[in-house]
């Protein structure tokens, strides 16, 4: 009993790097992460750690440090294949969209990505900003709500179905 449990977490950790990896290609990170990566020490003094969505993608668990040059966005250790540290200067931030969902303040900052037709949008909570509406553009009306895109949907579908196959045969090989 215990060799198919040891194989089925070991065969999960394999498999979940590069699904991971392939959700920071195709949510909006990996565009981010070509012009605003952060270079030097991966945590940068006076983070909060909050939840976030990036791209198209939703994380539990990221570090933010808002400071006068702009925001460092750093993932969750489990989460950085595909998605490495971001420092985002102010300027780079096109539009904000602030609004009440729910009883929490969300804003969503457009980010500008070069070579890139959409500006890629991060949705946080509006209070981690605070310090940061004297260098942002003015807040605009509107939604600040998900932005999860169809090809993230995709790739995590596929991703959780191989899974689930994996498991499957794991588990269910000693039957036959």
């Amino acid at each position: 009993m215990l060799v198919p449990l040891l194989t089925t977490l070991l065969v999960g950790l394999l498999a979940w790097y590069p699904v991971l990896w392939l959700l920071g290609q195709v949510d909006g990170w990996a565009d981010l992460a070509r012009q605003y990566r952060r270079p030097g020490t991966p945590v940068p003094a006076g983070t909060v750690l909050t939840s976030a969505t990036v791209g198209g993608l939703h994380f539990g668990g990221v570090r933010l440090a808002v400071q006068p040059e702009g925001l460092s966005v750093v993932p969750f250790m489990l989460f950085r294949p595909g998605h490495p540290p971001l420092h985002i200067p102010w300027h780079a931030v096109r539009t904000v969209y602030r609004q009440r969902v729910l009883g929490v303040d969300r804003t969503r900052l457009m980010v500008a990505v070069d070579h890139h037709l959409d500006d890629v949008p991060i949705i946080l909570d509006s209070a981690v900003l605070t310090p940061a509406y004297e260098w942002l553009p003015t807040v605009q009306p509107g939604s600040a709500g998900s932005s999860v895109s169809w090809r993230v949907l995709l790739v995590a579908g596929i991703g959780w179905l191989l899974a689930l196959l994996v498991i499957g045969v794991i588990w269910l090989r000693p039957l036959f």
